[in-house]
């Protein structure tokens, strides 16, 4: 069964926060970790903007771009992912959402 698309045109940072620390599938590639959810200072009444953080084993090495994803609870997406700094364990990813 194919999982139901995330409208995300209306989604917050709240929508995701029950997910951190769980995995979502990535076509292409190993599963990311939803490590952070985080509204910035200037959020508007639509909860945005806000941006999340994924996370890989360091082999993992994704180049920026669109990226089809999908959460057992959450349905599928396409996030527009960018590298930003690994930790000394882990690659990082962001998706920023306007």
């Amino acid at each position: 069964m194919e999982a139901t698309a995330l409208l995300l045109d209306c989604v917050t940072a709240a929508d995701f926060e029950p997910h951190l620390g769980s995995e979502f599938a990535v076509v292409g590639s190993a599963p990311l970790r939803l490590a952070e959810a985080t509204v910035s200072r200037l959020v508007r009444e639509d909860g945005r903007p806000f941006s999340l953080v994924f996370e890989a084993p360091l082999e993992v090495r994704l180049d920026q771009g669109m990226r089809a994803m999908s959460h057992p609870d959450l349905g599928s997406m396409d996030l527009f992912l960018v590298p930003i700094a690994p930790t000394a364990t882990a690659s990082r990813y962001e998706a920023l959402f306007n």
